[in-house]
């Protein structure tokens, strides 16, 4: 379940972990020291073993050791559905994107001069037009699914 940052982690996993579930969480890349101290605050606080966190960097096959899930779709599909969720306020194209900055949505924040946007929107959009996997390219099928797998291992 989408918890909407590392901040508000602990506070689902411990409402999970009341109902007796098995809990594994998969999250950003954090790029900070002070998300590591989250991360690790989590795991020695026994909020959570060690093995069961996993990062989208693992599984975004970008070449980068940073990654959010907007990274696991391809370039081009994520643009589509930010394009078609911020129609009135920006267009960004490909060749917009600074690719030596790491992820998509910096890079996104770059072109539009932005230093962040409602990241929410692309979700919801992609929510409401119903895509199926005939709405996607094999390289982020390939990433989901890797995700899907990894994570079921861990049960």
């Amino acid at each position: 379940m989408p918890v909407g940052g590392l901040d508000k982690v602990s506070t689902f996993i411990s409402l999970l972990r009341g109902s007796k579930l098995n809990v594994a969480c998969l999250l950003d890349t954090f790029t900070d020291q002070k998300g590591k101290q989250k991360v690790d605050d989590l795991i020695m606080y026994k909020i959570i073993k060690e093995k069961n966190i996993r990062f989208f960097n693992e599984f975004a096959n970008n070449g980068k050791s940073t990654a959010d899930i907007e990274d696991l779709f391809t370039k081009e599909e994520y643009l589509k559905l930010f394009n078609a969720a911020f129609d009135k306020e920006f267009s960004v194209k490909l060749s917009d994107l600074d690719a030596t900055v790491v992820t998509i949505i910096k890079q996104i924040n770059k072109a539009i001069s932005k230093d962040r946007f409602n990241h929410y929107r692309p979700a919801n959009k992609l929510n409401q037009v119903g895509a199926d996997k005939s709405c996607f390219s094999a390289k982020t099928l390939d990433n989901f699914e890797k995700i899907f797998t990894e994570i079921n291992k861990l049960f």
